[in-house]
């Protein structure tokens, strides 16, 4: 079952709030969907953007997010499981042109692998 963190993760990627980029967590106001959670983090946690970059991070979740979220590994990756879709992390579905209402819907099925147990 999907924590709370995870589930504000889903609905701010169905929200139309985000405008959804490519490669990194954040370039100008376009995000990948790890940079809103990222966002969404800094709003209910704290942590400031800058320059695109995160708690020093702007490729890859800084681990006190992937927590927060009871993600398993930084990258999200699907951990010692086969892949999906052709894809083995969130990250590589959200540069490959998967939709953030699409990527929601992968993370509410909550794949084997993704999620801390």
């Amino acid at each position: 079952m999907l924590n709370e963190n995870a589930k504000k993760w889903v609905a701010a990627l169905r929200s139309g709030e985000y405008k959804q980029g490519i490669k990194r967590l954040r370039v100008g106001d376009a995000m990948c969907c790890l940079g809103v959670a990222c966002d969404l983090y800094s709003k209910e946690v704290g942590g400031q953007w800058e320059d695109g970059y995160f708690l020093g991070e702007r490729d890859i979740l800084p681990r006190v997010v992937a927590d927060w979220l009871g993600l398993l590994d930084r990258g999200s990756h699907f951990i010692d499981k086969p892949v999906l879709g052709g894809d083995a992390q969130l990250s590589e579905m959200n540069d490959r042109g998967k939709s953030f209402t699409k990527i929601a819907a992968i993370i509410e099925s909550e794949p084997e692998g993704l999620f801390v147990k």
